[in-house]
């Protein structure tokens, strides 16, 4: 859904929502998320889970890019699938990579609806997680957007695209415990490490990332 639109009273479509979302990502920074694929996809490996990239569009983290864990319970995810930045890892983590001051201007000027029981809506305490997780750079969050999901994610920021993502994991909530979401933590905290650097490698080399 949202890829095409349905012209009212005809049988012609138009391009819909989700192809134009992600036309102004790409301008932002998409040939860097398509070199670091091969980091994606060691991501899933090593942690038997979703792997999700994504990036801000200013109001979301759009998914552009997912590896699908293998194992049979998993927690599936689409391209250009929207993430509310406010809640879940995945969207949360954009906002850790952001200045304080964007993200102040977000959260007091922002729509924060509620998904579950556990979704925080208030910008003050939110604000408040954001300063907490700041400096550990990573995000663990479950069930704020969906009930009985985890999801473990960490900032990107391609700085010469001034464009602002994340990378991290989704798993069912029963999967996220001791060592495993120990491992995953690193896992996650590894790769974001090293998209950031092999972005910003190849573009002072003046390469195409």
């Amino acid at each position: 859904a949202g890829w095409l639109r349905k012209l009212p009273g005809t049988e012609k479509y138009t391009l819909g929502i989700k192809v134009f979302t992600l036309g102004r990502i790409a301008d932002q920074g998409l040939s860097s998320c398509q070199s670091v694929r091969p980091l994606l996809e060691e991501l899933a490996s090593k942690t038997g889970e979703t792997a999700i990239l994504s990036m801000s569009d200013n109001v979301a983290a759009v998914c552009v890019d997912k590896i699908e864990s293998s194992q049979r319970l998993k927690i599936s995810s689409e391209i250009g699938q929207h993430f509310p930045l406010h809640a879940g890892a995945t969207g949360f983590a954009v906002l850790l990579g952001m200045p304080e001051e964007q993200v102040r201007e977000f959260l007091f000027r922002a729509d924060l609806p509620s998904f579950t029981s556990k979704t925080e809506t208030d910008p003050h305490k939110i604000l408040e997680r954001y300063h907490s997780l700041k400096d550990a750079g990573y995000v663990v969050s479950t069930g704020a957007v969906d009930p009985g999901v985890t999801g473990i994610a960490a900032p990107l920021f391609f700085a010469a695209e001034n464009s602002y993502g994340s990378v991290g994991i989704t798993m069912p909530e029963h999967r996220a415990q001791g060592e495993i979401l120990r491992k995953a933590v690193d896992a996650v905290l590894e790769t974001a490490s090293a998209m950031e650097k092999k972005v910003s490698l190849a573009q002072k080399r003046g390469e195409r990332p």
